[in-house]
């Protein structure tokens, strides 16, 4: 529209570029306001600046409407102007895929690029041959400037085909032909056919509208594009959290089992120490050496236990002469059982730290699904409260294992001491 109202001498395009420029400051008001989300949440130092230098020419664009209506910018320098401001919006586009590793993200955001930087040739020889068709002739140079916008727009819309899928390719091309695409290709012949000065005959606000289509339809297949590409998004970040949930479950399970396990191994070890403190306190007591300690085990306490009702079997048939050599093997047994029940209780202090260690990250990952826990489903937020219930459980169990540990040496080493003492 600048371009136009700048070839042309009797105010026809005044209204539109007024027009224009309000349109302009909507969009630019709205993606100021994305920026400042976007700042605060992913993207990265480096996008940021760009971003920001892309829309700092934009500050100025109040004096470059009054320029142009006064007729004191020439194509040339509003070529230049806008050809800035564009480039560096293109290229804060083109680095959007390095945000992501993800393939199909990519493909999707390179098919994008490259239908828009067709787009934005389309709009600057759109500008160009609208001055020129205004102005029934070409500015120097800029015959030269719309075969190379032609042909750049050519290019990008080879590479967007080598992108995208079937489907996207079978939409870009519905959009594309049609009586449309033979209009603009008749008044880009006249505009070459005319530069030799034989005039276009060509109205400038026809080739405007036309032009205008194009791009318009240029847009449409870049929105198709973007939604695909949002619902990847989506789709990934909701696959994303599901895999967090999983892992978060599965790592509850396996603590949940090795829990169990230690649970089962401790009641398993202490109801063996207890029917020894019980024998040897009935031996202490009444001296009946006819009470034995029940084994239940094939472990290390298992095994101690059956030396040690052995041992009462021998000296309760031993004569009072083999009596105090038994009473030192008795002794020597009570020692081993005492190394025993130390190694229970440093398992136990050790099981109970290691199921404790787990708990940590399992808890951090429930606090950050509970921050985003709007955005889960009815059946994961269900399943988040499970892992919380669950977690909340597993901690009072480690907590009462560590109990079990502190208290258990003392406890058994007041009621084992052999009856000799």
């Amino acid at each position: 529209m600048t371009a136009a109202t700048i070839g042309s001498k009797s105010g026809d395009f005044v209204d539109r570029l007024s027009e224009q420029y309000k349109n302009t400051d909507s969009r630019l008001e709205a993606v100021t306001q994305q920026t400042v989300y976007i700042e605060g949440d992913t993207y990265t130092r480096e996008l940021r600046n760009r971003l920001k230098r892309a829309l700092e020419p934009l500050e100025n664009r109040t004096k470059w409407c009054q320029q142009t209506l006064t007729h004191v910018m020439s194509i040339d320098e509003a070529l230049s102007l806008y050809t800035e401001v564009n480039a560096h919006l293109v290229d804060v586009v083109a680095n959007l895929p390095r945000l992501s590793t993800n393939a199909d993200i990519s493909t999707l955001a390179s098919a994008a690029i490259q239908i828009i930087n067709a787009k934005e040739k389309a709009g600057l020889e759109r500008a160009v041959l609208a001055n020129t068709f205004a102005a029934e002739q070409f500015s120097p140079g800029m015959l030269g400037v719309v075969v190379a916008l032609i042909s750049a727009q050519d290019a990008y819309l080879n590479v967007f085909q080598q992108h995208a899928n079937p489907d996207q390719r079978r939409f870009f091309r519905d959009q594309m032909k049609g009586l449309l695409a033979q209009e603009v290709d008749r008044m880009r012949g006249l505009a070459i056919a005319g530069a030799a000065g034989n005039g276009f005959g060509v109205a400038p606000d026809h080739w405007f509208r036309m032009m205008s289509t194009r791009i318009d339809r240029l847009q449409a297949v870049e929105n198709r594009i973007l939604e695909e590409l949002r619902s990847t998004v989506v789709t990934l970040a909701a696959g994303a959290k599901r895999s967090l949930i999983v892992t978060a479950l599965l790592a509850l399970s396996v603590v949940t089992i090795t829990l169990l396990l230690g649970y089962f191994l401790t009641r398993q070890i202490l109801g063996q120490v207890a029917g020894l403190q019980g024998t040897i306190s009935s031996i202490r007591n009444g001296v009946d050496l006819s009470k034995r300690v029940k084994v239940t085990s094939r472990d290390e306490i298992g095994s101690t236990l059956h030396a040690f009702n052995e041992m009462l079997d021998e000296l309760s048939r031993a004569d009072m002469g083999s009596r105090t050599q038994l009473e030192t093997k008795l002794r020597e047994q009570a020692g081993q059982l005492a190394e025993a029940d130390h190694r229970k209780d440093e398992f136990l202090a050790m099981l109970a730290h290691e199921l404790r260690n787990p708990l940590a990250p399992i808890s951090s990952v429930l606090k950050t699904l509970e921050r985003e826990r709007n955005a889960l489903s009815i059946d994961a937020q269900k399943g988040l409260k499970m892992v919380e219930r669950q977690v909340v459980h597993m901690s009072t169990l480690v907590d009462d294992l560590l109990d079990v540990a502190r208290i258990t040496p003392t406890t058994a080493s007041n009621s084992a001491k052999p009856p000799w003492h």
